[in-house]
This record gives C-alpha cells, sequence and structure tokens, in this order.
C-alpha cells in the first residue's frame, strides 16, 4: 500500500474513485501533502500500480505526498476537507464526521442545500484496467452554497495540474441548477437505454426531453428568482453541446445501473420533482423517469 507521512494535513481527501483519484493526482502533481480516505482494500491495493492516462500520456501515478487510511474515523483535523463522492453519499458521510474540517468541499452531482462550498466538475475519468483515463478539458467550479464559512481561494492552486482547471464562481446555485438541468436529461434516458450519450443527439428537440428541460427551468426560476439566468432554449443548446462534445461517454448512471450500484436518482430528477411540489409546479417527467430508473436499480441491471 502506498503511503507516506504527509508534514502538513490541512487537508484531507474522501472518495476512491474515478473523481477522487483524479484530485488525489492534482494534489501530488502540486505537490501538496494530503491524508486520503480510501475505504476500499481492493483500491487500496491497487494504487501502487495505478497509471494515468491524459489524452495520449501515460503517467506513472506516484502518490508521494498522500497519507492513505481506511476509515473516516482516522481522518485527523483538516483545515479542509474533500468530499469527491456520489450524491447519495454526501450526507452520510457528513453525518459519520465526528470533527468536521473548518472548511468543507463537495464534489457531486445534483441538488445540495448543505452550508459547504460545491465543487462542479465539467468532465471526468475513468479508473480501468490499472488506468485512470482523463483528458486535459477537466474543468472545475467552486462556490460556496448559504452559510459555508471559509475562502476557497486557495483550492486553485492546490489543484492545479495538465489534466484540471479550478476556478472560482460566485454564482454557484445557479451553476448547480444549470448543471442538474443537464443531468435529468442524459443520465436517467442513457440509463434507461442502455446507449453512449451521443444516441441522444438527435432527440434533444424531442418532447421528453424538451418537457424535461422547462420543468427544471420551471423550478429553478422559482429557487432562484432574478438570479437564475437560463431558458428552456438556453438549456436546449448546451444540452446539445454537452452531448456532442460527450458521444462517446457513458454516463455514470448508465455505468452504476449496469454494476448494479445505487445510482444518483433521488439527487437529480427525483430532486426537482420534489423541489418542483414544494412550489406548486408537478413536474411528472422528471417524476416518471426518476421511478422508472429507481424501479431497474431495485429490481438489478438491465
Amino acid at each position: 500500500m502506498l503511503s507516506s507521512t504527509a508534514s502538513d494535513n490541512s487537508i484531507g481527501l474522501i472518495g476512491a474513485g474515478a473523481v477522487g483519484t483524479l484530485f488525489a493526482a492534482a494534489f501530488c502533481h502540486t505537490h501538496k501533502p494530503f491524508i486520503w480516505v480510501v475505504r476500499n482494500p481492493q483500491r487500496r491495493q491497487e494504487l501502487d500500480a495505478l497509471r494515468m492516462v491524459v489524452g495520449e500520456q501515460q503517467l506513472k501515478l506516484a502518490l508521494k505526498t498522500a497519507t492513505i487510511v481506511d476509515s473516516i474515523q482516522d481522518l485527523p483535523s483538516t483545515n479542509w476537507l474533500v468530499l469527491a463522492v456520489k450524491a447519495h453519499q454526501v450526507q452520510p458521510l457528513v453525518d459519520q464526521l465526528q470533527q468536521p474540517a473548518v472548511n468543507l468541499l463537495v464534489v457531486a452531482n445534483g441538488l445540495h442545500d448543505l452550508a459547504v462550498h460545491l465543487g462542479l466538475l465539467y468532465g471526468g475519468a475513468l479508473v480501468a484496467d490499472g488506468r485512470l483515463i482523463t483528458t486535459t478539458s477537466n474543468e472545475l467550479l467552486i462556490g460556496a452554497l448559504p452559510g459555508a464559512s471559509g475562502d476557497p481561494g486557495v483550492l486553485p492552486d492546490v489543484l492545479a495540474a495538465p489534466w484540471l482547471q479550478a476556478s472560482i464562481s460566485d454564482v454557484i446555485r445557479a451553476r448547480m441548477w444549470h448543471k442538474l438541468a443537464l443531468n435529468c436529461a442524459v443520465n436517467p434516458l442513457t440509463a434507461l437505454l442502455d446507449c453512449p450519450n451521443g444516441v441522444l443527439l438527435d432527440s434533444v428537440t424531442s418532447p421528453l426531453i424538451q418537457g424535461v428541460l422547462t420543468e427544471v427551468d420551471a423550478v429553478a426560476r422559482r429557487e432562484l428568482g432574478k438570479q437564475w439566468p437560463n431558458s428552456t432554449r438556453g438549456l436546449t443548446a448546451d444540452l446539445h453541446a454537452l452531448i456532442e462534445a460527450t458521444a462517446d461517454n457513458s454516463s455514470s448512471m448508465r455505468e452504476d445501473l449496469r454494476a448494479g450500484r445505487e445510482t444518483e436518482i433521488a439527487r437529480l430528477n427525483l430532486a426537482v420533482a420534489a423541489a418542483g411540489l414544494r412550489h406548486g409546479l408537478p413536474c411528472p417527467l422528471n417524476d416518471k423517469l426518476g421511478n422508472m430508473v429507481s424501479l431497474l436499480a431495485n429490481r438489478g441491471t438491465p
């Protein structure tokens, strides 16, 4: 197992999936010591031989600045704690923290109302066959949700790497809803159809996808008021661009269904439907898509 004694325990990281490993690689690139909670024993063993593939370049993932522990209870006090996990794992992990970090950065899809700093990752990574596969186009937007403490200004520098560009956003709630809208269209449909993203390209203007976007747009407008700068037409254009750019990608929800894992649907379409009900805005399409994914997940893989 890779492990070394960190000289500065100001940053902790929870999450050893592809995104968590992407962040760990960035901390190592900037020589930032950190404590990494890797709960999966198999993943801890795999880290020794893991290689990065960034575009056409292959790199050895040397975690020299990481102190790796296998339990949240082994995590010492940190100034910043980064949670790079699935949306449905965020609240349970926060509840487990016996002494939470002074500042908490949550990198996850979906709707969140915690008093934390939110990170929105545009891009992604895949761990397969002993390789962490990613590109140079990953972008991370970081912003404070209401009630969050601390200045995240240090984070873009300690996360700076050829495969990750981080920046601060002062409109993170609007960006959260914008990303949510696109995820609510792509993720459940590719999961239900068991197809890569590109299959949806010719269906962006279909009544189903337009209805999903219209529902999210209406709820976001009620939630954010004048802070919501988007429209269904604008979301449609952004969705088309996203699908075009990720045509060969397989959505995380599709992969979760295939692997029999819990999906993020409760924080995506079903969260939109619940928020809509609070505002007296029924969202039948998001509700039905969400329940269809939940039904498939409960029955097993397609």
